[in-house]
């Protein structure tokens, strides 16, 4: 009697389990702090790939030796594997795509001709080394910004600047960013705020200043803001989908 393919499919299967375990406890590691944010993503993306492709090769192995010896006992389970190890490609495949539709920059401000500095961010003990002159990054990120994200602009808001410092620090905090310095007589804060899940730290300049009427006179308020990723050449669209979050909660409208 043939042997049957129940054990290649349980081997498949059990690779899978052991992927999905190790991206869980990476990526919570990460989280948490136990580990720092580019060793879980790397190790959490490695272990999804890697048994993920083993369980789909294996289960499609086990099905297809089953199929051909007529052997019913371990189809369901191989067809399981198989399933399970394409649903492990497929999560990193699918925000792989999805990160392919925005320009590789970590580099985003409203204002590419004059974008806020960094003064404070400069000094933190995990900036040190790097320069976050503009642009930090590929000597095109202007350009790339331009043709990826052409509706990123300042905002304007027809309150006076101080005032619109004040509501742009009370829409940082209400973000949970974390302001780390701020200049009241110039109008200008910094900032930094994690990502949500591997909880990388992203640096953030907002800048308020006053727009001016036709006579001259102050009618309002424009306000940049320059959002940079510490690590990565891409972002997958975080800068921008953050510098969009805290204009909308400054500016609901």
């Amino acid at each position: 009697m043939a042997a049957s393919s129940s054990p290649l499919a349980r081997l498949a299967l059990g690779l899978g389990i052991l992927g999905v375990l190790v991206a869980a406890g990476t990526t919570l590691g990460a989280h948490y702090a136990a580990l720092s944010p580019l060793i879980g993503f790397r190790v959490a993306t490695s272990a999804l790939f890697l048994c993920g492709t083993l369980t789909a090769c294996l289960g499609a192995v086990a099905l297809f030796r089953g199929w051909s010896r007529g052997i019913k006992e371990g189809r369901g389970l191989a067809i399981v594997a198989t399933l399970f190890g394409i649903a492990l490609l497929l999560a990193l495949a699918i925000p792989g795509a999805q990160a392919a539709k925005v320009p590789p920059i970590h580099d985003l401000t409203t204002n590419i001709d004059d974008p806020p500095v960094f003064i404070h961010a400069q000094t933190l003990v995990a900036n040190q080394g790097r320069s976050l002159d503009y642009p930090d990054g590929l000597e095109n990120t202007a350009s790339l910004q331009r043709e990826g994200y052409p509706e990123l602009r300042p905002l304007e808001l027809n309150i006076q600047p101080d005032v619109a410092y004040q509501r742009s620090l009370a829409a940082a905090q209400a973000l949970g960013w974390q302001v780390t310095w701020r200049l009241a007589t110039e109008h200008r804060f910094e900032a930094t705020e994690s990502t949500e899940l591997y909880r990388f730290t992203d640096d953030v300049s907002v800048r308020i200043r006053p727009l001016s009427g036709p006579d001259g006179g102050v009618v309002g308020s424009i306000v940049d803001v320059r959002s940079v990723s510490r690590v990565g050449l891409g972002d997958v669209g975080t800068n921008a989908e953050r510098i969009e979050r805290f204009f909308d909660q400054l500016d609901p409208r």
